[in-house]
């Protein structure tokens, strides 16, 4: 019995065990942190830059604002308001529409078609297939689509931030070439204006034509007023379209191309680190494991 209590102990590791197993197997152990931290700083220095080229924007203040107290208005003409264009009058705003747009599939999917972006994203992707999406062949399965091309460039190239306290919103783009990462974000930011321009003149001047139409197929005079009231506010609309810059966004400072040291991935020294650790660990998982082994047999 005190054999078997004295063979019990004898398996049982101290933390002296351990420092003096660890001391045994030091140069094996330094052979794999040194291995691991080599290994993690080739991925570091072989694997592409990626550089990051930001607009800083600032929401334009909503058209909505300017109509001042028209939802009475479209209230009391019932279903003219809807049918004209007017329901939710105010209830979606500027900035929160454009954000949106800029990560949509439609808006996105045309950056990429106009700028013909697919033999950027892709090199090496046959150029018919490219222009149309798929391709007719049996392989058209392997080849990435203008809809893969669209999740890429959302998850992976594209971010739009907004800071909550200040209101402000940063697009960025990162790309392994900081010239067309700044390119692309000044053309987001100036396309984004644009479509939301030409949507908002698109819309009012429908509904202008609408008003002048049933404008003639009433002869109350409150509904008229109201009527004129309505076509004000929608001339108003597009003449500040046309007159402002950035509609939905004025830009406070244009995407510049980063310079060749100022990459955001890969990041060096933290890949170095981790390499350190992790060998570290693996060293002392594999030297305690040889340890407990030699101490069974």
């Amino acid at each position: 019995m005190n054999s078997t209590a004295s063979d019990s102990r004898s398996h049982n590791l101290t933390i002296v065990d351990v420092a003096v197993g660890l001391w045994t197997y030091r140069w094996s152990s330094l052979a794999i942190i040194s291995c691991l931290t080599v290994l993690a700083a080739i991925v570091a220095f072989v694997s592409t830059p990626i550089y990051r080229a930001e607009v800083l924007l600032s929401p334009q203040a909503d058209d909505s604002a300017a109509l001042g107290g028209l939802g009475g208005i479209v209230r009391q003409l019932g279903d003219l308001g809807p049918l004209a264009g007017l329901a939710g009058l105010g209830d979606a705003g500027l900035k929160e529409e454009a954000m949106a747009l800029l990560t949509s599939r439609s808006f996105l999917t045309a950056f990429i078609k106009d700028e013909d972006l697919m033999q950027v994203l892709y090199p090496g992707v046959p150029e018919f297939h490219s222009a149309a999406g798929l391709a007719p062949s049996s392989d058209s399965d392997e080849l990435p689509t203008i809809g893969d091309a669209y999740y890429r460039f959302k998850g992976r190239i594209l971010q739009v931030e907004e800071d909550s306290e200040s209101g402000l919103v940063t697009l960025a783009i990162e790309w392994r070439d900081p010239v067309v990462a700044a390119k692309w974000a000044n053309l987001l930011a100036q396309r984004i204006n644009a479509h939301m321009r030409a949507r908002a003149i698109t819309e009012s001047s429908r509904s202008i034509d609408y008003l002048h139409r049933e404008l003639t197929k009433t002869s109350v005079v409150g509904i008229q007023e109201g009527i004129y009231r309505l076509i004000e506010s929608r001339i108003s609309q597009i003449a500040l379209a046309n007159a402002r810059d950035g509609y939905a966004f004025r830009v406070i400072d244009g995407a510049v191309a980063p310079e060749e040291k100022d990459f955001v991935r890969p990041q060096r020294r933290l890949l170095i680190a981790l390499g350190i650790v992790g060998g570290s660990l693996i060293a002392f998982v594999v030297a305690l494991l040889r340890l407990v082994w030699q101490r069974h047999r």
